[in-house]
């Protein structure tokens, strides 16, 4: 279950720092240590992806919270910063959990959490369901901590990033809202239908 998942981001975090220190004394060690890695990235993906499916779902929740899932993601993107699916991944995970409290809490607490964001939007900055996922998490930490938000505000150039990554993403939308009309039939719900929360609203949005 998510206790096991969450032992292995662990465990493959601690695999990784312990490989690049044995990779500097042995011969031919790079080659040996990348074919590793490789392997430990693939695996982190499939572990990831579970782990996203099981927090669609609310009656995991509170595992996720015992065992430390949102802190074990933060140990492990910033090793793995260059794997966009991977992140992607990390990032789908801590969207869905930064809207459960107990989990904005674990947010809020590891000291790194704006600089990891910010280190992977500006990497990733042409992957728009990566970015997007990102902004939703911060956009649900600083809406209930004054502390983040001072932090990404005294951050050097993260403004001014967060700005142009704001003025990008204006106009990607105008372009694309420049193109055909779609049709209107089935476009109107019922006035019974049920108004998606801002979680449901988030996931149809962005794929």
């Amino acid at each position: 279950g998510v206790k096991l998942l969450a032992q292995w981001l662990h465990a493959m975090v601690v695999l990784r720092h312990d490989t690049l220190r044995a990779q500097a004394g042995l011969q031919g060690g790079a080659g040996r240590a990348a074919k590793l890695q490789s392997g430990v990235s693939a695996l982190l993906i499939q572990v990831t992806a579970t782990l996203r499916n099981l927090g669609a779902s609310a009656g995991h929740r509170d595992e996720f919270v015992r065992h430390h899932v949102v802190r074990e993601l933060l140990d492990v993107a910033p090793q793995w910063l260059e794997d966009a699916e991977l992140q992607l991944n990390i990032s789908r995970v801590l969207s869905k959990l930064s809207l459960v409290p107990a989990c904005r809490e674990e947010l809020l607490a590891q000291p790194d959490f704006h600089d990891t964001a910010l280190q992977l939007m500006r990497r990733h900055q042409d992957d728009r369901p990566l970015l997007v996922r990102w902004l939703f998490v911060l956009g649900s930490v600083t809406a209930v901590s004054e502390d983040v938000r001072v932090a990404i505000a005294a951050t050097p150039d993260a403004l001014r990033f967060l700005v142009e990554l704001f003025e990008r993403s204006v106009d990607a939308f105008i372009q694309e809202d420049d193109g055909p009309a779609s049709g209107s039939s089935g476009s109107s719900g019922s006035s019974g239908s049920r108004v998606p929360s801002r979680g449901e609203a988030f996931e149809r949005r962005v794929p």
